[in-house]
This record gives structure tokens, sequence and C-alpha cells, in this order.
């Protein structure tokens, strides 16, 4: 009888214990709304990463082309690593493209929503999201540079082991030979369009200019001169015929083989 009293006792005051536990214990707050600058701040971090990704392909990019490169110059093999760091980022981007949807869609609520500001959880996970790529995106940012400035140098050694520059500069005085002659004729044909005002100029200049135009490998000259080129000039009268201004110039022409 006692030990049954013993325990209805101590059983009714864990009840009790309970009860004013209950009673006592105070609510949970309310979290703070979100506030629109923090949903900026978040997505200017986020577009930070993006950036910074962005820098990466770029490094990429150029690696890639000093891969070619090194691989021309008989150096080694590393087109592979590039190839997989390629792959890599187009995960990344996933990722962070997942990460910017979640902010952008925080920041389109703020904006629309009539119903309050989203709940700080929302944030809370978008910030989690992100603090998981940070470390993803910032190595491999790193590991595209370290890859670029390795094979800048090994394309650096490699190249100077096949070749040595030597620039010489110095004037040369014009050798008209048969065999360059007949091969500025036989091939590709530069010319020139001689209009009103180049028979405007001293004929000393014009012939200067004609010269140099020669060694240049000018072959050959269209005029558009009235004096030369319009029969109403040639024609004055009927039946009389004036070719002298056009005999001369092409005269001149003649005398620099043009």
């Amino acid at each position: 009888m006692i030990y049954r009293c013993s325990m209805f006792c101590l059983l009714l005051g864990l009840l009790c214990g309970a009860a004013t536990f209950l009673g006592c214990e105070r609510a949970t707050p309310e979290p703070s709304p979100v506030k629109p600058a923090e949903v900026r701040a978040e997505l200017e971090r986020i577009e930070d990463l993006r950036l910074l990704h962005r820098y990466a392909i770029q490094d990429l990019h150029d690696a890639r082309a000093l891969a070619l490169y090194l691989k021309g110059w008989a150096g080694p093999e590393r087109y592979r690593e590039v190839e997989d760091l390629f792959i890599e980022a187009e995960g990344l981007y996933g990722a962070l493209r997942g990460v910017d949807h979640g902010a952008t869609a925080l920041q389109a609520e703020l904006d629309v929503s009539s119903g309050g500001p989203p709940g700080r959880a929302q944030l809370e996970l978008v910030q989690r999201a992100r603090a998981e790529v940070v470390g993803k995106v910032n190595d491999f940012y790193k590991r595209c540079q370290a890859l670029k400035l390795s094979l800048t140098e090994q394309v650096k050694t490699a190249a100077g082991k096949k070749i040595e520059w030597e620039v010489i500069s110095k004037p040369e005085p014009w050798q008209k030979t048969p065999e360059r002659e007949r091969g500025r004729l036989e091939g590709l044909r530069f010319g020139w369009l001689l209009r009103e005002h180049f028979f405007k100029l001293p004929e000393t200049m014009a012939d200067y200019l004609l010269g140099k135009g020669a060694k240049c490998g000018i072959a050959f000259a269209n005029i558009d001169w009235p004096a030369a080129g319009n029969w109403g000039a040639i024609e004055q009268q009927p039946g009389k015929y004036d070719f002298s201004s056009l005999d001369r110039i092409i005269e001149r022409l003649a005398k620099h083989h043009i």
C-alpha cells in the first residue's frame, strides 16, 4: 500500500513539474523579415563569383591556344588537361546558375509580392548554396591561372630550342631584274586610279610618285581625267580628234613601265 502511494506521488510530482515547465517556457521569437539590401548584397556576391568563373574561362581559352603551340614546337602533350578543365567549368556554371536563380527569385518576390517579404529561411538557403560554391570557384580559378602560366613558360622554352630570331633592317637599292619584272607582270597585279587631282600636281612630283609606285609593284593605272577620257574633250569638232592629252599621260606612265 505504501509502495503504491509513493509511486502515485512521484507520478503526480512529475506531471506538475512538466506543467510548470510548459507554462514557463518562452515562445520562440519570430525571425526578422528579409531586407532588400540583404538580397542585393547576396546578388552582388554571386555576380563576383560569376566574374571569377568567366576570368577562369578566358585563361582556359589562352591555355588551349598555348597547348596547340606547345604541340607544334614538339613539346609535351597538355591539351587533355585543358579540355578536362573545360568540362569542369560546365559543371561549375550549372551550380552558379542555380544559386543565381535562387537569389533572383528572392529579389523578384521582394519587387512584386504584396504578401510581405520572403522568409529568412529562403535567404539562408541561398547563402548556404553560395557558400558551397565559393571554394570550388576560387580553386578552379587558381588552377586555370596556374595552367596558363605553366604552358606559357613551356612554350617559351620549346620555341627557344627551335629557332633563333635576328632582326636586320637596312636599306637596299632597288634592283629591277628581268626575273622580278616577269614575276611582277605575271603575278598578282596592283594598280592605281589616277584622278584629276593627280594631273594638277607639278610634273616632277607626279613623276616621282609614279616611280615610287612602280617600285612598290604598281603595274597599271586607270585614268579618270576628263581631258584624256572625256570624249567631248577628244572630239571637240565633228570628225576632228585630239588624243594629245591621252598620249602624253601614256608616255609618262610608259617611262616607269606602268
